[in-house]
């Protein structure tokens, strides 16, 4: 008996280690980290496991009938492949009544336990025709049901299509104040600050010419009138020197 008991715990072991789960989006149990460990990984059977059901708004937006990737992580051997994927559309968290998915593409493995790709893997499946608001999408594995749940709105291509066409309006919108206010701030850098200055440039014009001729008139005079200054000085100091020589004239008469 103590023999078979013992057979049986790596059994137990091998399935407690089968962990992997959504990866993109996150789920509502928070994002897996770059190095994951068991930790961040639960059984999630019916429900979305020990992780609290958040009240939303739910911040991704499926369009029903479209195809979409998810990312499923499988952490070791025992985190295969296949897996399934079901809707709960109240949100509440219970996929005992849920609607199955169909999957497109497959994480790899067999059993849950065999032919595991560690690492990301992507799952691919098809968004229902359940138009909903923060609903919730549960993906587990075989086996032990390894898994997690992501929080999402599925919406009709109307409503998707519409919203991006609100959000464009409103970008245009925004882009056409923008450039009213920048071509108002134009017009404004490039008006003079004096506009009564420029109004009549022929009157303006006719002043510069009047005042020109005076100005070159008075520049000429005080030309003249410098120069003049200079040749009096000039002269002065010619006769300076003049006398200065010939007061040393006499003085060497004088002294022969």
């Amino acid at each position: 008996m103590f023999t078979a008991v013992l057979a049986f715990v790596p059994v137990f072991a091998s399935l407690a280690a089968a962990h992997g789960g959504i990866s993109n989006p996150v789920p509502i149990s928070g994002p897996v980290p770059t190095k994951p460990t068991n930790k961040n990984f639960q059984a999630v059977g019916n429900s979305c496991g020990k992780t609290a059901i958040p009240p939303g708004p739910a911040t991704v937006n499926w369009v029903a009938g479209s195809t979409v990737t998810m990312m499923y992580f499988t952490l070791n051997g025992d985190g295969a492949g296949p897996v399934s994927a079901t809707l709960d559309p109240t949100g509440a968290g219970s996929f005992k009544n849920g609607a199955a998915l169909t999957i497109t593409q497959q994480v790899p493995g067999t059993g849950g336990n065999k032919g595991a790709k560690v690492g990301n893997n992507p799952l691919q499946l098809v968004v229902p025709n359940t138009p909903c608001q923060n609903c919730l999408v549960q993906v587990k594995n075989a086996g032990r049901g390894f898994g997690s749940c992501v929080q999402v709105n599925i919406v009709t291509a109307g409503t998707a299509a519409g919203a991006a066409g609100a959000a464009g309006a409103a970008g245009a919108a925004g882009a056409a104040t923008n450039a009213t206010a920048n071509a108002t701030s134009a017009v404004n850098a490039t008006t003079p600050v004096n506009a009564t200055a420029v109004v009549n440039p022929t009157a303006a014009a006719a002043t510069a010419s009047a005042t020109a001729p005076a100005t070159a008139a008075a520049a000429k005079k005080a030309k003249k009138a410098k120069k003049g200054k200079n040749a009096k000085k000039a002269k002065k100091a010619k006769k300076a020197k003049k006398a200065k020589k010939a007061n040393k004239a006499r003085d060497d008469q004088a002294r022969r």
